[in-house]
């Protein structure tokens, strides 16, 4: 698969980023297409009150089309149909993002410490963030990665 020098932040609700630690979610629902290339290296920010990055994940496919055209990937990104059709609601488009490669990211990359040691402007995603291989936040979790390895 090929890689991208572009990295994307994400921020994603707790229960949903323990589905994809543990391998039950493989898609991540979106109301807007994310224009990044396949094989993009996705970390992924678990909102409060983890309030930490917990992931990482490579973007194994781009699905987009409308809610009811991907509405099959539903159980796959770990949501009921119910709360499917809530979240799309209204929207004219539907994007889900084929997660793989996913590495779990050890305790103590919260929020406060990278305001303390790289950015103390930053502020987690609402939608997605583009980053680049070789940036201070990058560069940060992949070294607190391979601290704990």
């Amino acid at each position: 698969m090929p890689q991208s020098e572009v990295e994307i932040i994400i921020s994603i609700k707790p229960p949903h980023v323990t589905n994809i630690l543990s391998s039950k979610k493989k898609f991540e629902l979106r109301r807007r297409p994310l224009n990044v290339p396949i094989g993009t290296l996705i970390w992924i920010y678990s909102t409060l009150p983890s309030g930490r990055f917990a992931a990482s994940a490579r973007l194994i496919a781009l699905h987009v089309g409308t809610p009811g055209s991907l509405r099959h990937l539903a159980k796959d990104a770990c949501v009921t149909s119910k709360e499917y059709d809530e979240y799309y609601c209204g929207a004219s488009q539907a994007c889900a993002l084929e997660l793989g490669d996913v590495t779990e990211i050890p305790p103590g990359a919260e929020l406060r410490q990278i305001r303390e040691k790289i950015d103390e402007s930053f502020h987690p995603p609402q939608f997605f963030q583009k980053t680049f291989n070789g940036s201070a936040i990058p560069n940060f979790l992949r070294s607190h990665i391979d601290k704990a390895a």
